[in-house]
């Protein structure tokens, strides 16, 4: 029918239309084990030495304290010079001074550590430069862009509303049509027919105008987010290349004839074997639904698994 009723059908089943703007299949080099500086065992390492800095600097602190309470007492006394006072205290400011950075240093690796641990797992134990996602995956588990196909349907029924009246009252007409005799009230009829029938044609020409206007404003708008999504984790993981490819989205998907066949076209990046390391549909749909959830007219989060189903006016019911 309309392009934007199309892409509602690749969102809602996980379809596979988007695969012309894949890259051609690459395959990715082995890559020797490193550990990032960043990356959380390191940084639990590093959290364990600055905590023991901080022990020391506290022990320290401790003992120029000590030292300064027995030169006082001695001053007192008048068995030490003034010098040697000021001497002390300026060794317990030190020690304090000390402690203050090696805690400061310890609160810095913990906000590194957590920001590690809360940064995607993605391919730990080696450094990969190639990573792929499912798009039929994301398209169909991206809540955002479910939320927006359900938008796009409800604006289809609300705008075809008109077109179903009109239709009625044609086939309604064309079928009272043949009934009458021949003469003025058959020619008015015929007239009203073909008025009925322009009015029609505009109509829906004006609604999917409406319409695909409406799916390229979401269709770009789903592709700058999943971009920007993509391209964090890019940085983050230091990939060099990600490929976006069209596989099944399910179970019941891996034996369609049609997405065999769409895998086997030269244009598509088809990975035949893609290593768990190096996928990251999981990472990619998890930090779309929670930068750019799913929000109603209101600014309210939509649960899109409650969202109730949508039917054309005058189409059959469906049976259970």
């Amino acid at each position: 029918m309309v392009r934007g009723l199309a892409i509602a059908a690749f969102v809602l089943i996980g379809g596979v239309g988007a695969a012309d703007d894949v890259a051609s299949p690459q395959p990715a080099p082995k890559s020797k084990v490193v550990v990032s500086e960043d990356s959380a065992e390191v940084l639990e390492a590093q959290l364990e030495t600055r905590k023991a800095y901080v022990k020391a600097a506290d022990v320290a602190l401790v003992g120029a304290k000590g030292k300064l309470d027995r030169v006082t007492r001695a001053r007192a006394a008048g068995t030490v010079a003034a010098e040697e006072e000021a001497q002390a205290k300026l060794e317990v400011e030190t020690a304090s001074a000390q402690l203050d950075i090696r805690k400061a240093e310890v609160r810095e690796v913990e906000v590194r550590l957590k920001n590690a641990k809360t940064r995607p797992a993605i391919a730990k134990t080696a450094a990969t430069t190639i990573a792929v996602f499912n798009m039929a995956a994301v398209m169909r588990d991206y809540e955002k862009a479910k939320y927006e196909v359900y938008v796009l349907n409800k604006l289809r029924v609300d705008r075809s509303a008109k077109l179903v009246k009109l239709r009625e009252a044609f086939i309604r007409l064309q079928s009272q049509l043949p009934l009458l005799p021949e003469g003025e009230a058959k020619q008015n009829a015929t007239k009203d027919l073909e008025v009925l029938k322009n009015r029609y044609e505009a109509e829906e020409k004006l609604v999917n105008k409406v319409l695909n206007d409406e799916a390229s404003k979401i269709i770009s708008k789903l592709y700058d987010e999943i971009k920007e999504v993509v391209d964090d984790l890019a940085a983050a993981n230091s990939y060099l290349v990600v490929l976006a490819y069209p596989d099944a989205a399910s179970a019941e998907e891996r034996d369609n004839p049609y997405l065999k066949e769409l895998k086997l076209k030269p244009p598509a990046a088809q990975p035949f074997f893609v290593d768990k390391k190096a996928d990251i549909t999981d990472a990619v749909l998890k930090k779309l639904n929670s930068t750019y959830p799913a929000l109603d007219e209101n600014g309210k989060k939509v649960d899109v698994s409650k969202l109730p189903p949508i039917e054309l006016p005058g189409a059959p019911k469906k049976r259970d």
